[in-house]
């Protein structure tokens, strides 16, 4: 590592002989790949494309598969995109690394690219087909959920039906239940179904994700990412929309057991402040309002809290 560091400072033409010299003298052929990637870097930083192109190419031609393979294709996807202005070769090299060199990171800057790129309204039914179609064809389950995750984003967008869409988020949770692309997936699905007042179908898919919630206290648990927003969801679906008090406020008071520091965590306890209100059972609300006051006092809720408690009394 420090020899690379060294070989790094030096200018570029000293730089690529100390890497050439020490991807000879890797002790394994992992080592002289990564080595070889790092050279393509440095060619692509002194301008000097035509040999990063040749590094990159000797590097993916030998078919190992490996993180390496996957960020060396990504590279000569941009590579093609940017300076040759070839896009269909780009978009021929972005849709290798996404099909077949997952779980690794060349994988998802791929597509990560592709979607930067080509999302435009006039281009959204061609990158709809190319996305269905890549996630037929990738074997990787996450991978291909989250390509059904981009296909309902973008589906979603257009403000139809919300069918496709919700066909598409389905698709992600169906090809990896587990997966955090799926988390999301699940997640807009309610936030389709909200759009379109479909409160019941929103609280289903609005559940799922929130009760993927483990305690963290040892290796294997897992929690959503997604699972505090989907129970803050829950609740203000159940306040606003249902009308249902007593389930809103269990989803607010579930917030507050699971997610104590949370950035949703002072509003999900103001609005149990306002579900005593709404009940209209004075000693209840004045209750919660000085438990509000006695554990938010910053909270931007807080003055308000307290001029109603100064109200009561």
């Amino acid at each position: 590592m420090e020899q690379y560091l060294d070989a790094m400072r030096q200018d570029p033409d000293a730089a690529q002989a100390e890497l050439e010299r020490l991807t000879a003298s890797a002790p394994s052929n992992d080592q002289a790949r990564n080595l070889q990637f790092e050279r393509a870097r440095k060619f692509l930083r002194s301008d000097d494309v035509e040999r990063a192109r040749e590094v990159l190419e000797a590097i993916w031609d030998e078919e190992s598969g490996d993180a390496v393979a996957s960020r060396a294709v990504y590279e000569l996807a941009r590579i093609a995109h940017d300076v040759d202005e070839d896009f269909d070769q780009s978009y021929d090299y972005l849709r290798l690394a996404i099909v077949e060199t997952p779980p690794w990171a060349g994988a998802d800057f791929s597509l990560d690219y592709l979607l930067r790129h080509q999302r435009h309204p006039e281009r959204h039914q061609w990158l709809e087909d190319e996305l269905r179609q890549m996630a037929d064809d990738v074997e990787d389950d996450r991978m291909a959920a989250r390509l059904h995750l981009e296909r309902g984003l973008l589906l979603a967008d257009e403000l139809r039906h919300p069918e496709p869409a919700r066909q598409a988020f389905l698709a992600a949770y169906q090809r990896c239940p587990n997966c955090a692309a799926t988390d999301d997936a699940l997640f807009e699905m309610g936030q389709l179904y909200e759009r379109f007042e479909k409160w019941d179908a929103a609280a289903m898919a609005y559940a799922v994700v929130a009760a993927r919630v483990k305690p963290a206290s040892f290796v294997g648990t897992y929690t959503s990412h997604r699972a505090a927003a989907a129970r803050y969801h829950l609740g203000i679906l159940e306040l606003l929309h249902r009308r249902d008090y007593d389930a809103a406020a269990d989803h607010f008071q579930r917030f507050l057991d699971d997610f104590p520091n949370h950035r949703y965590t002072d509003d999900s306890a103001w609005h149990l402040v306002r579900i005593e209100e709404l009940r209209e059972d004075d000693e209840a609300h004045r209750r919660a309002l000085d438990r509000f006051v006695e554990e938010f006092p910053h909270s931007r809720h807080a003055e308000r809290a307290r001029l109603q408690l100064a109200k009561m009394r």
